[in-house]
């Protein structure tokens, strides 16, 4: 898969545990929508396909990134991670 499918995956993933950790559904889509924010905010050390991340404060995702080396033939080499 692509990096971006793996994005996705996680994505994904992500929204169903917020809703799995909902306590019941409301009337209210409004409602709803703040809980499932609310509780996506509160993840931490999810791992993922593309590693571990924690949500922050403002519902985005923290987490590493790998950086990729590419040598004179072409190659593709991880180089080094780095962590926000």
């Amino acid at each position: 898969p692509t990096g971006y499918a793996a994005l996705a995956y996680d994505s994904l993933k992500l929204l169903l545990t917020a809703i799995e950790d909902m306590d019941q559904l409301s009337d209210s889509l409004v409602e709803n929508r703040r809980k499932i924010k609310d509780n996506l905010m509160k993840i931490k050390g999810y791992n993922g396909v593309t590693g571990v991340l924690d949500m922050n404060d403002s519902g985005n995702p923290v987490k590493s990134a790998i950086v990729i080396k590419i040598d004179d033939k072409g190659n593709f080499a991880s180089y080094k991670n780095v962590s926000p």
